[in-house]
């Protein structure tokens, strides 16, 4: 799905779709700074960009870019996608569209009341333009804004943790099983 939005998104902007410029990472460091390296140690022009399908790949294409010399934004930008924390602390920070979380309660919670056992729901994401990408960071925090939205993050992701488990405690006293699957 990443490759084929990939694909669209270049042909909108009237850019050519080239197989040979599609490297695989396997969504983790290792495969990813493979890639990279490869990619500069090939015949190929050296890129302008690089668009990764998650943070994680994009912190390790730049790692590998300024091990080789590359200054990022400079020379190169990077892109990630699924906005993780370690993307804002990396430098420079990811470029990256992030998940809205806000709207997953409503989507279990209509799968739960319309019985929707199985099937897809999909959550919608938001560009978040920091530095990676050469943008001006909007986003960037004091260190006393930084450390109040980690203690936010982590007080929403308890209460998150806290609604699910109270939700699997209420099908299992029913005795149900719900199936269904969020794609982010």
């Amino acid at each position: 799905e990443r490759i084929e939005a990939y694909k669209r998104q270049l042909i909108a902007h009237g850019m050519e779709y080239r197989e040979d410029h599609v490297l695989y990472g396997d969504f983790w460091e290792v495969p990813a700074m493979d890639a990279v390296n490869a990619l500069l140690d090939s015949d190929l022009p050296k890129p302008d960009a690089i668009c990764s399908a998650n943070d994680s790949m994009a912190i390790a294409a730049i790692r590998v870019l300024k091990s080789r010399g590359y200054e990022v934004p400079g020379d190169v930008l990077v892109t990630g996608f699924d906005g993780i924390e370690d993307g804002k602390f990396n430098d420079p920070q990811i470029s990256t569209c992030e998940p809205i979380l806000e709207d997953v309660p409503d989507i279990v919670f209509d799968a739960i009341k319309n019985d929707t056992r199985t099937g897809e729901h999909k959550v919608s994401f938001r560009f978040i333009a920091k530095e990676s990408c050469s943008c001006e960071n909007e986003n960037q925090l004091s260190d006393r804004q930084e450390i109040a939205r980690l203690v936010e993050n982590a007080r929403q992701t308890s209460w998150q943790h806290s609604l699910l488990a109270n939700m699997q405690l209420a099908l299992d006293k029913y005795n149900q099983t719900v199936m269904f699957e969020v794609n982010i």
